[in-house]
C-alpha cells in the first residue's frame, strides 16, 4: 500500500527547484522528482487542486484542502497552510516567472537512508557511503541526539521531533550520530542524502 502524502514544501534554488514530500508522522514519504526546463511550465488550480504541468512530464497534481493528502505547506519558505488554492497557485506562478540561474529547472537527486544508533551506546554510528552534498536528518524517536562531523570531538545537539539540513559534507558517511544519553537501547531513523 502506497505511503498517504500529507506535505509537500517547494522551494527555489539558484537551478534548481525541490519538491520535498513528508508523511503525516515528519518521516520523508517518497523520493524528489526531476523536471526540465522552465519553459512552458504552467501553474493551473480547480477548486482546491493545484496542478503544476511542465512540457513533456508528468503532471503533478496537490491538494490544498484542510485534509489533502498531499498539500503545499511552504513555498520558497513562505508558510502558506492557510493560503487559499488560488493564493498558492499565484505564488507558484511568480516562483516560475521570477526565472532560473540556468535553462533547466532540476530537482536535486534524493537516497532515502536509515540509520540505527550502536548497541553500545558510547559509539558514533555513521550513515553508509553515500555521496551527497548535505543529509536532511528527521528525528522521530523520542530521544535527544547528537552528531558529529568526520570523526571530529565536536557535536552538535539535536532533540527529539526536530529535522535538520545538515550541509558542508561531499558523503553522508562524514555525519555520525549516537543518543545523547548514550543508552545501548538501538533507534532507527530516517534521513534524505541530497545531490545539489
Amino acid at each position: 500500500m502506497a505511503q498517504i502524502l500529507q506535505t509537500v514544501t517547494i522551494k527555489k534554488n539558484g537551478a534548481s527547484l525541490y519538491i520535498l514530500y513528508y508523511g503525516a508522522n515528519g518521516e520523508i514519504a517518497t523520493k524528489t522528482r526531476t523536471i526540465t526546463g522552465p519553459t512552458g511550465v504552467q501553474v493551473f488550480n480547480n477548486d482546491n487542486i493545484i496542478t503544476i504541468d511542465p512540457d513533456n512530464i508528468t503532471a503533478m497534481t496537490f491538494n490544498q484542502s484542510v485534509n489533502g493528502t498531499n498539500r503545499i505547506t511552504q513555498v520558497n519558505e513562505t508558510d502558506v497552510t492557510a493560503y487559499t488554492a488560488i493564493e498558492v497557485r499565484d505564488l507558484l506562478q511568480e516562483l516560475f516567472a521570477s526565472g532560473f540561474d540556468s535553462g533547466d529547472l532540476v530537482v536535486q537527486d534524493v537516497t532515502i537512508l536509515n540509520l540505527t544508533t550502536s548497541a553500545t551506546g558510547s559509539t558514533f554510528v555513521a550513515f553508509t557511503d553515500t555521496p551527497c552534498n548535505a543529509v536532511d536528518v528527521v528525528n522521530a524517536t523520542g530521544q535527544d541526539l547528537e552528531y558529529r562531523r568526520n570523526g571530529d570531538g565536536l557535536t552538535m545537539y539535536m532533540p527529539d521531533q526536530t529535522s535538520r539540513m545538515i550541509e558542508g559534507i561531499t558523503n553522508a558517511n562524514q555525519i555520525e550520530f549516537r543518543r545523547i544519553d548514550v543508552s545501548n537501547t538501538q533507534l532507527t531513523f530516517t534521513a534524505e542524502a541530497i545531490t545539489k
